[in-house]
């Protein structure tokens, strides 16, 4: 159990990285490559259930990712995106409307945003998961996925640890919680190691 757990770390600390290169991190990779490779090990996880799941799974995650989150991932700390601001919703930002009213810029309401957009991004693997019986995993990755606020969060403490800003932060901590719960789950249910 530990080699899979200490595995699933090292998975994880890649895929941070990666997900810190969706946010614009080095190297950017052209036509939204970066996007595409993070959703590998929820595609790995797709595979690992039923090989038949690997399009829900995955591509969940590669659409999920391309949502975005940048009316949120300020955590209250910058003027809302009403309307006539000229500012363009996420495009999630309905079901954040629908729980929480108007963008009143508020950390609450952030908070609420980047957890929708993390839980978007876990939830064709949790679905997968979910439809085939594993109750446990399929929870531990919506964990992973509605971290994404409370991740960011974390990073305003880190603003400036190794010359990083908050945001670089959330990105790196998001990427390695989503991994982790996922690669987890997936070399779990491979029987590996």
């Amino acid at each position: 159990m530990l080699n899979t757990i200490l595995i699933a770390l090292l998975i994880a600390t890649v895929f941070a990285w990666v997900s810190r290169m969706c946010g614009g991190g080095k190297p950017k990779l052209p036509w939204g490559l970066d996007q595409w490779i993070y959703a590998l090990p929820h595609g790995a996880l797709g595979y690992a259930v039923n090989p038949w799941l690997i399009p829900l799974s995955y591509f969940v995650a590669f659409f999920g990712k391309r949502t975005g989150h940048g009316q949120w991932f300020d955590l209250g700390t910058s003027a809302p995106h009403n309307e006539g601001t000229g500012k363009k919703p996420e495009k999630l930002d309905f079901i954040v409307r629908f729980f929480m009213g108007k963008d009143n810029g508020s950390f609450k309401r952030d908070m609420v945003g980047m957890t929708v957009s993390g839980l978007a991004i876990a939830l064709g693997s949790v679905l997968t998961l979910a439809f085939t019986g594993h109750f446990l995993m399929a929870a531990l990755v919506a964990l992973g996925g509605a971290m994404k606020g409370l991740m960011y969060a974390v990073g305003q403490y880190l603003e400036g640890v190794f010359g990083l800003k908050y945001n670089e932060w959330g990105e790196i901590l998001t990427g390695f919680v989503d991994s982790f719960a996922v690669s987890l789950c997936t070399l779990l249910l491979l029987g590996a190691f």
